[in-house]
């Protein structure tokens, strides 16, 4: 079902218990007003449908309304209204303010969301302090645990689609988000309810000139609901007085006042802002500074007869971005896998000066150098984790294939800090998360999707603190145009670009190590799995109780296979190095828990002789935490863990008819396994298919050659719909031909070919550009497609 609208308050302002508004005036886009005096009539005549418990108690202006939290989820405080009529959900603004009456630490949201009605929601989201719907629901989040009892606040949450949706917390944005079509309702509802979904989620609090608007109302316009009351001001201050921005960044800093009602956020529209030297940065009139140009400038604010003064300064930028060569064994994918990964790797190197990276440890200076080698040398400890992973049992047959084999198609390295986005970490809220939209923006990361079928980017940064706010890592984050967002973090559908294929990002530490690198992609595995076994049985039984471990109070238990976090001999967290002796089915897993058991430990998977790539001596010292020997047992653990998930030709059966699939085919094309209805085991013998052929194929696709550029030989694979006349011809740069590498008839499936960069008479060709042209007819449908091929002597 299609969602109106979803915010999540969570950021702290202090305003005293009197306020400082006036009481609202309907205007032309006023659709619904409620001054709450003493009755629940709006000013248009509305009544409410439900009005059972409300009472009222000292609001802004004369009376607001009281909301009490009830024990019982069926009777207590409920007040319903009719949407109006002439209600449009493609934009609108929903504003108020609000008393809460909570006494101690206790958190609570307010939520505008859709689930069948318009609700405006407060609810008690629990002893973690937060509240989590469905993925598709989550807009943003801010905290609100340190607000206090008995202060007012007002709430503004405006949209407009297409377009954004903001979220005003006093006048100051708090949240920005996408407003896509996805946010519509299929129907506009009947209902508007303030207050929780049961009674016994209501928050206590007083609200007062509560306005339900149709239009998206400009933060001026909010500023001016925030302001129109009669107030003093002694005093105001930034909340800081330099700001630091890289090029292209943006940065709004808040306006304290001293007021003679308390300390408050002044909106930042009702100042006026400016810069010395625009070429530096510029500033609009919502106080958001933009970089422009290295440098440093002044930047004025003025309000009434205060006026502030403060700095900007630009970073130098001492490098620009640059395509790395890829080595040949991050290049080449592992031999004989059945689904292959293309990967992008994006290395942020912020650099303190031409020689040294600029990280959290200000007093320790590292070589850029050192940097880019650790950074190398994990991504090949990563590739190689992850492609010895999907060997079904590889710990035992050394001739088991893998099914994922990983492709690194470019390497790119930025000298700069990653952009920071306004999405704010739910369970960290003095850090924000990356923002995807501007990284993906510039790398122009659509064309690695959709033209070259990338299916993860691999992000290493190292986390920083600006301006006082400090980032947010997720391990990993999904963007699908099939499933939407299925990561293990904070699941956002706004925050990534969505493309025409399914892609995962990780972000990896270069601070840290592999190890750290490898844990967050098997937490992504296991929401994926987790997705996979619920879309097909409703529930995630089969994964997290009988494979991973968990009893019927969803209690972690010993036995089993284990998860990232514990190994098959713990119920404790992290515990890669118990040395304690369990009976365990994980070597010989079956969901009825009917296959051999041996006894395991921490000896079981360190003492793996697992082939670990090269890597040049003496690098880094043994005892470095750099050291492949660092944390050995975590990073064996992870690759033994899933050395023991349902891989190729497992042949598990149970239940009778039921055979276990390969599960490493959602990793390998989650939109081919999803759209083909694919689940963690099939039913009837007349589902079995080929996994050397796993996919249903049902276009033409010239994949880019890997790798590229090349100096020997280079990989060409292809796919076919059906039967088709092939023809597959590279021409040089004067669209002479070159060498025909194909021309016959093919049947449907996969194909892959090499060139050696050799002509028609067997002569080696020169150093240049080449073009590769596949022409394809099957049927009536006709396919051509070119790339380049770049040969390097």
């Amino acid at each position: 079902m299609k969602k109106l609208l979803f915010f999540l308050i969570c950021f702290l302002i202090i305003i005293s218990q009197n306020g400082f508004t006036g009481e609202l005036a309907p205007d032309e886009h006023t659709l619904l007003l409620l001054h709450f005096n003493d009755n629940f009539q709006g000013t248009n005549g509305e009544t409410p449908t439900v009005a059972t418990g409300i009472i009222f108690e000292q609001g802004l202006f004369g009376n607001g309304c009281r909301i009490h939290k009830s024990d019982s989820p069926y009777f207590g405080d409920s007040l319903y209204y009719q949407i109006p009529q002439n209600f449009d959900p493609a934009q609108g603004t929903i504003e108020f303010w609000l008393k809460p009456r909570w006494i101690g630490k206790e958190f609570y949201v307010m939520q505008a969301f859709n689930l069948g009605e318009v609700r405006i929601q407060f609810n008690i989201p629990g002893i973690l302090g937060f509240f989590m719907l469905t993925p598709d629901n989550e807009i943003g989040y801010l905290n609100v645990e340190n607000w206090t009892e008995n202060e007012w606040h007002h709430i503004a949450a405006t949209w407009k689609i297409p377009g954004r949706m903001k979220l005003f917390v006093d006048g100051v944005e708090r949240s920005n988000s996408p407003a896509t079509e996805l946010d519509l309702l299929d129907i506009v509802p009947d209902i508007m309810k303030i207050g929780g979904v049961f009674p016994s989620e209501n928050v206590e609090a007083v609200i007062d000139e509560f306005r339900l608007s149709s239009i998206e109302r400009s933060p001026q316009e909010i500023a001016q609901s925030v302001m129109a009351g009669d107030f003093s001001i002694s005093n105001i201050s930034l909340s800081l007085d330099s700001v630091r921005l890289q090029k292209t960044w943006e940065f709004t800093p808040e306006i304290k006042a001293t007021t003679n009602i308390g300390v408050a956020n002044l909106p930042n529209s009702v100042a006026t802002w400016t810069v010395t030297d625009t070429t530096i940065a510029q500033v609009n009139e919502l106080g958001t500074i933009v970089g422009i140009s290295s440098g440093a400038t002044e930047l004025t604010i003025e309000y009434d007869s205060f006026l502030l003064e403060a700095f900007v300064k630009v970073d130098k930028i001492h490098y620009e971005p640059e395509t790395v060569p890829i080595d040949s064994f991050l290049a080449t994918p592992a031999e004989g896998n059945i689904w292959e990964i293309p990967v992008v790797i994006i290395q942020f190197f912020p650099t303190l000066d031409s020689t040294y990276i600029e990280w959290e440890n200000p007093s320790e200076k590292v070589p850029l150098e050192e940097i880019k080698l650790r950074a190398k040398m994990f991504s090949r400890r990563i590739k190689f984790a992850v492609e010895e992973g999907s060997r079904y049992h590889g710990y035992q047959d050394s001739t088991a294939l893998p099914s994922l084999g990983y492709r690194v198609i470019e390497i790119l390295n930025i000298y700069e800090h990653m952009p920071m986005s306004d999405n704010i970490c739910w369970w960290n809220p003095g850090n924000h998360y990356p923002d995807y939209q501007k990284v993906f923006q510039r790398i122009n990361a659509e064309h690695y999707v959709n033209d070259l079928g990338v299916k993860e980017f691999w992000i290493w940064y190292c986390g920083f603190e600006i301006n006082g706010i400090g980032y947010e890592l997720p391990e990993s984050n999904m963007s699908s145009p099939i499933t939407g967002d299925v990561s293990n973090s904070e699941r956002n559908n706004n925050d990534m670009p969505v493309y025409d294929h399914s892609y995962i990002t990780y972000i990896f530490g270069w601070h840290l190590n592999h190890a750290y690198a490898i844990h967050n992609i098997g937490h992504q595995i296991e929401s994926m799995l987790s997705f996979a076994n619920e879309k097909q049985d409703g529930n995630n039984d089969l994964f997290i109780h009988k494979f991973c471990g968990m009893d019927s109070t969803d209690t972690w238990v010993a036995g089993r296979c284990g998860w990232t976090h514990m190994p098959p001999n713990t119920n404790l967290d992290y515990h890669y190095d118990d040395t304690t002796l369990v009976w365990s089915d994980c070597e010989d897993w079956t969901p009825d828990n009917s296959g051999e058991k041996k006894l395991v430990n921490v000896d079981t998977w360190l003492n793996i002789a697992y082939p670990w790539p090269s890597e040049p001596t003496g690098w880094i010292p043994d005892h470095s935490p750099y050291h492949l020997n660092w944390q050995r047992a975590d990073a064996h653990f992870y690759i033994y863990w899933r050395q023991n998930i349902p891989g190729y030709q497992n042949n598990i059966q149970f239940d009778g008819n039921k055979t276990i699939t390969n599960w490493w085919q959602f990793l390998g094309n989650w939109d081919n396994a999803i759209q083909n209805n694919k689940g963690l085991y099939f039913c009837t013998p007349t589902d079995v298919k080929d996994e050397k052929d796993p996919e249903i194929i049902t276009k033409f696709q010239l994949f880019q050659n890997y790798p590229n550029p090349f100096n020997s030989i280079t990989t060409i694979k292809y796919q076919l719909p059906g039967k088709s006349d092939v023809k597959i011809v590279i021409h040089n740069m004067l669209g002479q031909n070159v060498i025909t590498l194909v021309d016959e008839k093919k049947m449907a499936g996969n194909y892959s070919l090499k060139w050696n960069g050799l002509n028609q008479a067997g002569e080696k060709v020169g150093t240049g550009l080449y073009f590769l042209t596949l022409s394809a007819r099957a049927d009536s449908r006709n396919y051509t497609k070119t790339n380049k091929l770049l040969l390097l002597e």
